[in-house]
């Protein structure tokens, strides 16, 4: 049967005399104390880092779903069904969404994804937005529409480099705080998340309902009826009453140092004397000036008592002589650093971004537990890399495809474009691009109906895609309108394609059971030939396809130097 360390220790210190004993202990706990303490202190530092990197990267991926809603095209002005829809979409993607919205200059809810449009001139976000014209996050409030503890994002809506309105996403600060509770390491380490004004977005479980501001020691309580809901005003904002409370004066301090602070560590002594030691983080948000500040706090008589424990271990082989009990101490504190050094090892390429592996454990004291919680804390940033990946792939999809036909849109088309005119221009090398109409569709659209005209509008962009193949691009610009860029494509074929598409597209298109017979209409414009940048090209286009619906559609025009628009080409 293998002994135990404590009888291992037992056997090799048990010669040790009383005094040399003492004086080993001595020395042993203060060097161990000193190592322990800093070797902690890095690890909760690199702790706050992982912590403040992920709450980043939330924000980051709230904010890049605004940021697609409000680039897409006519978003204020499209009908306010189509823009609900584009919201209830939307929120589908963010899981923390309470609600979107889209707004003008005024404070006006244009659509929103659940309930009644509102006004929201009078928030305080919304006038920070307007009088800064940036992307804001409000501060911490109680919403009057859930009862919901909620943060505000608004992504402005540009044109021209001037916003002409935003969208709003109310955000759940639910899951933010059971993430930041999910470090409270056993009620031993408390972590406390505060905004620029110093407002609580999570905090420690325990202290009671309410938005605590730990710089004005105030704090936001909702006043609720008999049932437990937030009575509103007459403005539909919820009642809420102020109070004060306390915690040590020391925190106060450190929480007053840590904002507006990088990063860094400290102690302090509560009123009764027990210490604590602090380490702080500031975290940088999104798109936005300000920033938040992440403090982890943890009790100095843990690490006192997890010492003490090791030492006691420790002493029980300081009964042979002084010498050994030295040696004994040595390779013991070396055995019970290492986990340490490797969760150390761990952060640092946790801080990298490398998410593979685990701390191998087989300990079932505190540093066990702490190991435990590294391992179960990098399997759940693994997970939430793997939802980040998936989510920013959905948006790339959003942002670079036509929703009807699954076509690249216009986007996609011009960064496609201006990189190949780019090389081309380097290269010396030739092209065209097609501005293809489908003739008659608003007739086919406005007679047979909407969903009519999605399928002809599908089915022409299959028989685009089916001729020219996959190494030319096809795009849909938006309504009936479709675009092909023809790279290293002589004069000679770009002629026999377009005669293709025109012969083509007269074939009967089957759409529910019914037969429509169209035609296309097409200009072409030649890169270096006619111009040399996609602007000018589409421009040249254009023209010529007006020049073939001039002269009766169902034809195709190449553009000539001196044709414009009121001729017939």
């Amino acid at each position: 049967m293998k002994l135990s360390i404590r009888w291992q220790l037992v056997a090799i210190i048990c010669a040790v005399i009383v005094i040399s004993f003492a004086a080993l202990m001595a020395t042993v706990k203060y060097v161990l104390m000193d190592d322990y303490v800093q070797k902690l202190r890095d690890n909760d530092i690199q702790l706050t880092y992982v912590i403040s990197r992920d709450i980043h990267q939330s924000l980051e991926t709230a904010f890049a779903i605004e940021r697609v809603a409000a680039a897409y095209p006519y978003l204020l002005t499209m009908p306010e069904n189509e823009q609900r829809i584009l919201l209830q979409k939307l929120k589908e993607g963010e899981s923390s969404y309470e609600l979107l919205a889209i707004l003008d200059m005024d404070g006006n809810q244009l659509a929103r994804s659940l309930g009644n449009n509102a006004n929201r001139s009078t928030r305080p976000w919304f006038r920070r937005f307007k009088e800064t014209e940036r992307d804001v996050i409000s501060a911490p409030y109680y919403s009057s529409y859930t009862n919901n503890l909620v943060l505000t994002l608004a992504h402005g809506i540009y044109e021209k480099g001037r916003p002409i309105g935003a969208i709003m996403a109310d955000m759940d600060t639910t899951s933010i705080q059971d993430f930041i509770n999910s470090y409270n390491d056993n009620s031993e380490c408390r972590v406390y998340l505060l905004d620029q004004e110093g407002n609580s977005i999570a905090q420690p479980s325990g202290m009671g309902e309410g938005i605590f501001n730990y710089r004005t020691m105030e704090r936001i309580v909702p006043i609720r009826d008999e049932s437990g809901n937030i009575i509103q005003n007459a403005n539909g904002e919820s009642m809420v009453e102020k109070q004060s409370f306390t915690i040590p004066s020391g925190l106060i301090r450190v929480m007053g140092d840590a904002t507006n602070k990088n990063v860094g560590s400290t102690v302090y002594d509560d009123d009764s004397g027990n210490r604590y030691i602090c380490v702080y983080r500031t975290i940088n948000l999104p798109h936005v000036a300000d920033n938040w500040t992440l403090i982890l706090v943890r009790p100095y008589s843990s690490l006192e008592g997890a010492i003490d424990h090791m030492i006691h271990r420790a002493a029980m082989g300081s009964l042979l002589v002084a010498l050994f009990a030295i040696v004994g101490v040595i390779f013991f504190s070396k055995y019970i650093t290492r986990p340490l050094f490797e969760i150390v090892n761990m952060a640092k390429r946790v801080q990298t971004g490398d998410l593979s592996g685990e701390i191998p454990n087989s300990r079932g004291d505190e540093i066990g537990i702490l190991v435990d919680t590294i391992n179960r804390m990098v399997k759940g940033l693994r997970a939430i890399e793997e939802k980040n990946k998936e989510a920013e792939a959905k948006i790339r999809d959003m942002a670079y495809k036509d929703a009807l036909t699954g076509l690249p849109n216009r986007t996609h088309f011009m960064i496609y474009a201006r990189d190949i005119l780019h090389k081309s221009h380097r290269n010396r090398r030739y092209g065209a691009v097609m501005f293809v109409d489908v003739d008659k569709f608003k007739f086919v659209n406005d007679t047979f109906g909407h969903a009519v005209g999605d399928g002809l509008l599908i089915g022409f962009g299959k028989r685009l895609v089916e001729i020219i193949g996959n190494k030319k691009l096809v795009c849909r610009f938006g309504g009936d309108e479709f675009v092909l860029f023809l790279p290293e494509t002589s004069e000679e074929t770009v002629i026999e394609l377009a005669e293709a598409i025109v012969n083509k597209m007269r074939e009967p298109f089957r759409i529910s059971g019914s037969e429509f017979v169209i035609s296309a209409s097409i200009g072409i414009a030649h890169y270096p030939k006619d111009a040399a940048t996609i602007d000018e090209l589409l421009q040249l286009a254009d023209t010529a396809l007006y020049a073939s619906k001039r002269n009766g559609r169902n034809q195709y025009n190449i553009y000539k130097k001196g044709m414009t628009v009121e001729q017939d080409g």
